[in-house]
């Protein structure tokens, strides 16, 4: 199963958002998932912050 959300927000996902998701994600034992966010997640990639904690 692949699961794939997209979210076409004006601001960032945030983490709680993207936290849902990944429950999500282990409730229907999905194999692959990907979010699609056309103004990224919140955070920072390199300290992993944020939404980027959960990535």
């Amino acid at each position: 199963m692949i699961l794939v959300e997209r979210k076409h927000w004006s601001a960032p996902v945030d983490s709680k958002t993207l936290g849902y998701f990944v429950n999500t994600l282990a409730t229907h034992s999905a194999e692959l998932a990907v979010v699609v966010a056309s103004n990224g997640i919140t955070g920072d990639r390199e300290k992993l912050t944020n939404a980027h904690a959960l990535s």
